[in-house]
């Protein structure tokens, strides 16, 4: 009997992270945006962006995050701002799914935030030390807290709450961070 490692991604979650990415760029490259505070928009990549990664785990998160961040005007910015997003929901995403009730929809709302606001962190850091357009991190945590955040973790928040209640199939957590070792 010989082991072998499994694939990094099934082909489900591969198409899974394609198809959402693929559609988050598609939104900004055409510029569906509503603008906020400058720099900031808010669009419809936070839905995108959070089933791609419910559906494609860590490694998905990495894909979603390089696609939806690609056409932004701030890449640099934009594209670790979402990969920070997928990978820290991706943490606690599996024990949230496996928790009964309604309990759950409140968790995955929490949690959605807390993925929101601390990967923002990432943003407003490149948005201060590369971009410039802010002149200290509590100024741009202050109006990101206040502008894109709510609005990314309202719409990702109702995004994983309906497809987790309504195509539970589909939203089941069936990755892992590591590849295992598949017996043949």
């Amino acid at each position: 009997m010989s082991k072998q490692k499994a694939p990094l991604l099934t082909s489900r979650q591969l198409a899974t992270a394609a198809v959402f990415g693929g559609i988050g760029f598609a939104t900004r490259a055409l510029g569906l945006t509503v603008p906020l505070v400058p720099p900031l928009v808010i669009d419809l990549r936070s839905v995108f962006w959070i089933l791609g990664v419910g559906g494609s785990g860590p490694i998905g998160a990495i894909i979603v995050g390089l696609l939806i961040g690609l056409p932004s005007a701030f890449p640099l910015a934009s594209i670790p701002d979402a990969i920070a997003y997928g990978l820290i929901f991706c943490i606690l995403y599996k024990k949230i799914y496996a928790i009964k009730g309604a309990v759950k929809y409140v968790c995955l709302g929490i949690w959605t935030a807390v993925s929101i606001y601390v990967g923002d962190l990432v943003l407003v850091w490149v948005f201060v030390y590369i971009y410039h357009i802010y002149p200290d991190m509590m100024t741009g945590i202050a109006i990101d807290y206040v502008t894109s955040a709510p609005a990314w973790t309202i719409l990702g928040a109702i995004a994983i709450i309906m497809l987790v209640k309504y195509a539970p199939e589909y939203a089941e957590p069936t990755w892992s961070w590591f590849r295992s070792k598949v017996q043949k």
